[in-house]
């Protein structure tokens, strides 16, 4: 995904079909609304199934061993998850804003996929 930073335009397929077409720059800020936060702690997929979890419903998925979330506002979304995951008894290495990769938007897209196709039927 790296070198498709690098194009004019792109499109991601899906299951067969086309599920966003544009450059990186305008498929990222189209597409993704908010920032992201990348998380490293003990226990990665134990710790996403804690975040996703109602009330707070984060937007998280892997990324490698670290999570990537996706959140409205950078500050209070770190003290949420600093404060959901202590609770939790996970130990944080680190919590900090990073840049929007289009691997995390692909990923984006293919959970709304899935979950459109889920509600469908």
């Amino acid at each position: 995904m790296d070198e498709a930073e690098h194009c004019h335009n792109l499109g991601f397929i899906y299951n067969g079909n086309l599920i966003a077409l544009g450059s990186p720059l305008n498929l990222k800020k189209e597409i993704m609304k908010g920032d992201l936060l990348e998380v490293e702690c003990n226990d990665p997929f134990d710790a996403i199934e804690i975040l996703k979890k109602e009330p707070y419903n984060f937007q998280a998925s892997t990324f490698g061993s670290k999570i990537h979330i996706f959140v409205e506002e950078v500050q209070q979304a770190k003290n949420d998850i600093t404060e959901i995951l202590k609770e939790n008894h996970f130990h944080i290495e680190r919590i900090e804003h990073v840049p929007l990769s289009l691997e995390d938007l692909f990923v984006h897209l293919i959970e709304e996929d899935d979950k459109k196709r889920n509600e469908m039927g």
